[in-house]
Order: C-alpha cells, then sequence, then structure tokens
C-alpha cells in the first residue's frame, strides 16, 4: 500500500502520444535535448539538421509519416528558419497548417508580424525547459485541428496584452540570463580580459538542470562539446586570419548554442562576449577594430582549451557515459 500511493503521488506528466514533431537545428546538441525532452511526453520525434531537409521532409513524408508540429531554429547556416518556414508555407498539404515554432536565443517579442509573414506562429527562447515545451504543446496540440483559428495564437491581433503571452509561453528564466550579461568594450589601456573566477570550467549541477536532471544526457551533451573543440578552434583561428567578423560571430553563436545545453559558464560566458563584440561593428576589418577584438577572441580560445584539457576524474559520469556515434544519427528518419 506504501508503495502504491508512493507511485500514485507522484506528478505525472501530460503525454502526447502518437503526437509527431520535426525539430529543426543545426547543432547535434539543441536536438538531442529536444529530443530526449519530448521523449518523456510520448512525442515521436524526427530531426533535420537544416531548413533544407526540413523542407524534403515536409515536401516528401507519407501520410502516416506527417508531423503535428515544427519546432525551427532560427539562426542557421545557408538557410534561416525564416525562410525555411515560407518554403514550408508553399508544399504543405492544402488546409493543412502545420504549427511551426521558433527556437531563438534572442527575444523576438519585437519582430511578431515579421515573424508572422514567414509563416513562423509562436516562438520560445533557447534553453527551452520541459515546463515551456509543455505549455507550448497545450497550446498547439492541446486543441488540435482549430489551429489556425487558436484564440491564445501569439500573433493573434484581439489578444489583450503582449502579456497574455508573456504568461502563456514562460521566457529564459532570470538565472539563467544573468550568466549571459555582456561584458562593456574594452578601453584602449585595459585590453586585457579574463573570466571572473566564479566562473567554473565545468558546473555539474548546472549541467544537470540544463539536461533536465538527466545525468547521461548531462554527461553526453558536455562530452560532445569537448569532442567538437578541435574543429571550433580551427574554424576559429582561420576566420580570424581571414579577417572575417561575420564568420567569426557565427562559429561564436555556434559554441554559445551548445554552451546554453551544456554545464559550462566559463565556455558561455566567453562565446557571448566575443559574438557580442564581433556583431557591434560586424562590417569593419580595420586592424584598430580587431585591436580591441583579440582579449575576447583569446579569451574564447582560452576557455576551449581549459574545457578541452580538464580532468574530468571528479565527474565520474562524464568518464562513463561519453557518447557513442551509434547512439544518435543526425538524419531524418
Amino acid at each position: 500500500l506504501q508503495t502504491a500511493t508512493q507511485v500514485s503521488s507522484e506528478p505525472q506528466l501530460p503525454r502526447w502520444q502518437g503526437f509527431s514533431v520535426l525539430a529543426v537545428d543545426d547543432h547535434p546538441p539543441n536536438l538531442l535535448v529536444l529530443q530526449a525532452l519530448l521523449a518523456e511526453l510520448g512525442i515521436s520525434v524526427v530531426t533535420a539538421n537544416s531548413g533544407f531537409e526540413a523542407i524534403d521532409y515536409i515536401a516528401h513524408c507519407a501520410a502516416d509519416k506527417a508531423v503535428d508540429l515544427i519546432f525551427m531554429d532560427i539562426q542557421m547556416p545557408h538557410m534561416s528558419g525564416r525562410e525555411a518556414a515560407k518554403q514550408i508555407r508553399k508544399i504543405e498539404v492544402q488546409n493543412s497548417h502545420i504549427p511551426i515554432i521558433a527556437l531563438t536565443a534572442h527575444s523576438l517579442s519585437d519582430e511578431r508580424e515579421s515573424l508572422r509573414i514567414s509563416g513562423i506562429d509562436d516562438y520560445v527562447g533557447k534553453p527551452i525547459n520541459q515546463g515551456q515545451l509543455q505549455q507550448v504543446l497545450q497550446k498547439w496540440l492541446g486543441q488540435k485541428g482549430n489551429i489556425q483559428s487558436h484564440p491564445n495564437s501569439s500573433f493573434d491581433v484581439k489578444q489583450n496584452s503582449s502579456a497574455t503571452h508573456e504568461a502563456q509561453i514562460a521566457r529564459v528564466p532570470t538565472v539563467l540570463d544573468n550568466q549571459y550579461t555582456t561584458m562593456s568594450l574594452p578601453k584602449t589601456s585595459q585590453l586585457l580580459v579574463q573570466n571572473p573566477p566564479e566562473l567554473a570550467v565545468i558546473d555539474w549541477e548546472d549541467a544537470l538542470m540544463r539536461a533536465a536532471g538527466k545525468p547521461d544526457l548531462a554527461a553526453d551533451l558536455i562530452m560532445m562539446l569537448i569532442d567538437s573543440i578541435e574543429q571550433e578552434k580551427a574554424d576559429l583561428t582561420a576566420a580570424w586570419h581571414a579577417h572575417d567578423r561575420q564568420a567569426l560571430a557565427n562559429i561564436a553563436h555556434r559554441i554559445l548554442g551548445a554552451s546554453r545545453y551544456t554545464g559550462v559558464p566559463a565556455l558561455r560566458q566567453a562565446s557571448q562576449d566575443f559574438e557580442d563584440k564581433c556583431l557591434l561593428n560586424v562590417h569593419s576589418q580595420s586592424p584598430a577594430q580587431f585591436i580591441l577584438l583579440t582579449p575576447f577572441f583569446e579569451q574564447l580560445i582560452r576557455a576551449l582549451d581549459d574545457l578541452q584539457t580538464l580532468d574530468c576524474s571528479p565527474w565520474p559520469a562524464l568518464k562513463y557515459y561519453r557518447l557513442q556515434e551509434h547512439n544518435m544519427t543526425w538524419k531524418m528518419i
């Protein structure tokens, strides 16, 4: 009786058994987290790592493989999430409107009209958590069959205020936002940038929180990030020598995207700082501008090096849950 009572008192997550979602993101860790969270809710997940793959899937999938909702990363190389949404709206089956939810690391509250025009129905901030995810699913799948006229649409001109939408879809918690605070542009007399001592290379409690409390997933995400460091440093170095400020910003954004799902506070801050500085005057390639960028570039490289060379023995999960290639295939099924 005690066991039965304990089981019945445990909170039960809403289930959407039988629903299917297409998750579109160019960065594998983001897909891994989203797939894990959706799977807990009984949802079948199809993954695509580009807008092109997403369009191809929607255009050619059989009726029994159709998806009920699309989570679309906004900032992807070659084709943005906005453009992919536009193309999907052109090819989706007549009278069938698939909700497209934008996933973004930046606030889009002032871009609702442009999102609506591009075919996007709603948006949610990264990193998405279980609470946000359940609210989005309840909103768009809970009343399936009346999607186009859904009364809670973010873009419904009849809504009373923007606060209504903010209450429906919770944004990234303030505790996370505080870790993304942008450093001010350094004065020429103070070019040395150092990580604040309170920012750890790995924070396991932070890693667990960002991986929905799953040790295996938290470890996998960290190890995936570590495995990508050599390539990220090579890409950064090449773009730096080419004085390609936009490419540098894109690489920093990619690293930041992965670090937002992993417990790596120092790298998260360094990549955020460097992306911000690259975008501050993105078209300038003057030597003076790159002198100002240098300490932030070095800070990011140092943060990558620190993570790559860190002794992981204090965290047994990082030793025993290294992600194997066969655990996740980044292809559409």
